[in-house]
């Protein structure tokens, strides 16, 4: 059993005043004594408390103080969702991750947009719960780790004036053939803020790959559906690309793009269970490289709030094919990693906050397409 201080927190071999803080919030006692045990054997970890529900939960964390809550979508007095709302309005910048079994979807991506950075799944076998959620567990707590230890201002990485933009005008002559989003952790609620500000008639497809595991991804275009102008849908193999359309990836498998057989010029997706082991599905790295091959034209890329680097590479080879990137900043990122990864790679023409990156992307695609129209 783990050391236990004076307030019932539960320390991890190693621990100090830096310890990471966690509180854990599920109205099942089982589940809450596996995350305890899991989370105590990281090291640099404390779980500073445990709440069988919303209401208790809320009393922890004032005098508690977590870096970190873990909060059950389904809890009875006060659920998930009604907690997440208080957190938003009271601690707006504490990290909570929601924990979830596979029939919450609904309920797990409502958290997501709300501003849950991102969930953990609970597997159907609390006793076989061990390996995996641990490695869940893990992601978590580097991903808020790393957020804690990025500098508060970092000048090679702050958003640029507009002027690139009006410069790409006189530069990039042909028009953008698609435009394909990246997120991770805090896409949910990021691409809530960047979607319904996209022009019903947007001249181009648009394509979204999102980290989430397969059933989550069809909940999360169905919530972006009812508060986006242009049809937003699950993607599904065979789904024609048309303009001012947006295809959400399905998780857990990789999404490609194809021409149709026969000479045509339409586009079609195709999703597929192939790919590197141990890479995330659906990837945007995956979803770029296949556009560069199949396009090899413009594509406007937008790499949006998330960890890791995934996005790096297929930006890279988009741009080779006269492709132009636009990068989430950081003082607007939940997780500053795959914004970062692209810019510090050279790879974003421009560096904006979240609500400035949808009257960019709209002015990019529009300009050019109005100065190809106008050309001789």
């Amino acid at each position: 059993m783990p050391p236990t201080d004076e307030s019932g927190a539960h320390r991890a071999r190693g621990t100090g005043a830096d310890a990471l803080r966690v509180l854990i919030t599920d109205d099942s006692s089982v589940y809450r004594s596996i995350l305890r045990r899991l989370l105590t054997s990281v090291p640099g970890v404390e779980v500073v408390g445990e709440a069988c529900n919303g209401r208790e939960a809320l009393e922890h964390i004032g005098s508690r103080r977590p870096d970190l809550v873990l909060l059950d979508c389904e809890m009875p007095e006060l659920d998930g969702l009604a907690t997440l709302r208080v957190l938003q309005h009271s601690y707006p910048d504490l990290p909570v991750f929601m924990v979830s079994s596979l029939g919450d979807a609904e309920h797990t991506t409502a958290a997501l947009r709300l501003g849950a950075w991102d969930f953990i799944v609970k597997p159907g076998d609390a006793e076989a719960a061990g390996p995996r959620l641990l490695g869940r567990l893990v992601a978590a707590v580097s991903s808020v780790r790393r957020a804690r230890s990025l500098p508060e201002r970092d000048v090679s990485t702050e958003a640029r004036p507009s002027a690139p933009i009006q410069a790409a005008r006189n530069i990039r002559k042909q028009p953008f053939e698609c435009l394909v989003i990246a997120a991770s952790t805090g896409g949910p609620r990021a691409l809530e803020r960047l979607l319904p500000h996209l022009p019903a008639t947007l001249a181009v497809p648009v394509l979204v790959v999102q980290h989430m595991p397969a059933g989550f991804t069809e909940s999360l275009a169905r919530g972006l559906a009812r508060c986006t102008p242009m049809p937003v849908l699950h993607a599904e193999s065979g789904h024609f690309l048309e303009p001012g359309r947006t295809w959400i990836a399905a998780g857990g498998t990789e999404i490609r793009i194809e021409r149709v057989p026969g000479g045509e010029r339409r586009l079609r997706i195709a999703l597929r269970d192939d790919g590197p082991s141990g890479q995330l599905r659906p990837s945007a790295d995956v979803l770029m490289q296949s556009l560069a091959d199949t396009l090899r034209g413009p594509v406007l890329s937008v790499v949006l709030t998330g960890m890791g680097e995934d996005a790096r590479a297929g930006v890279s080879a988009l741009k080779a094919h006269g492709g132009s990137c636009i990068a989430q900043d950081q003082s607007t990122s939940t997780v500053f990693g795959m914004p970062r990864a692209v810019i510090e790679a050279g790879l974003a023409d421009h560096v904006l906050p979240l609500d400035a990156i949808p009257s960019a992307v709209t002015e990019l695609i529009e300009s050019q397409r109005r100065s190809r129209e106008s050309a001789p």
